[in-house]
């Protein structure tokens, strides 16, 4: 009994493996295409002739190129993660500007993360269903709950109600950071127009320069 057990979990585990496997696969050629075009022109067509998926089987796992995007993006939220729990794990004490250029390097090497964010979320969202919906939650809750992390460990006296505060100010911050560093030629060309200054700026700078201020005592 116990070996048909063990048998059926490892079947189990199999099939899991394989469609996390096919699925980043087409998170990755999401990725890759999207880079290189804007939200709307991409589609489950461009995707399948990217992959060896057809466009019906890529409907065996995302029901709509919004489901996609958001895949896309809770993976990256999960990464995220991962970087921010690195900080924790690999420092001992960082002063506030450090601590601040830390996180500013983190979101700054998620800029896919940022880019969907600061592009048409509500729709993605209200697009994909509930269960997508709830694991990019369930992911974003974790990003929340490492980023108040980090706060705490290297900042003396930081409170729940601080990081809260900082929290508030901070990602709602975060989800415009992606257009003001990257204009696309149409809208530089229309601010040109109605003489609007862009200077240049980097994400890691919009980044760095808010928390400098956030994180002071």
């Amino acid at each position: 009994m116990g070996m048909f057990k063990n048998e059926g979990e490892a079947s189990v585990s199999v099939k899991k493996e394989k469609t996390e496997a096919r699925r980043d696969e087409i998170l990755d050629a999401l990725d890759a295409l999207y880079k290189k075009s804007q939200y709307c022109n991409v589609t489950v067509k461009d995707i399948a002739a990217y992959t060896s998926f057809s466009r019906p089987s890529i409907y065996n796992y995302f029901r709509t190129i919004q489901e996609i995007f958001l895949g896309l993006l809770t993976r990256e939220c999960n990464r995220c993660v991962d970087d921010l729990q690195a900080i924790i794990d690999d420092h001992d004490q960082l002063d506030a500007d450090g601590l601040a250029s830390a996180l500013a390097h983190v979101f700054d090497n998620h800029q896919t993360m940022l880019r969907i964010q600061s592009n048409n979320l509500n729709e993605i969202e209200e697009q994909s269903r509930l269960e997508c919906l709830v694991e990019f939650k369930t992911a974003m809750k974790c990003e929340f709950d490492t980023f108040d992390a980090c706060l705490k460990k290297f900042l003396p006296g930081m409170t729940d109600e601080k990081c809260q505060e900082i929290r508030f100010q901070f990602f709602p911050y975060l989800n415009g950071v992606y257009s003001y560093a990257h204009h696309t030629d149409k809208q530089v060309k229309a601010m040109d127009i109605v003489g609007t200054p862009h200077p240049e700026v980097a994400v890691y700078q919009l980044v760095y320069s808010l928390f400098a201020k956030l994180l002071q005592p």
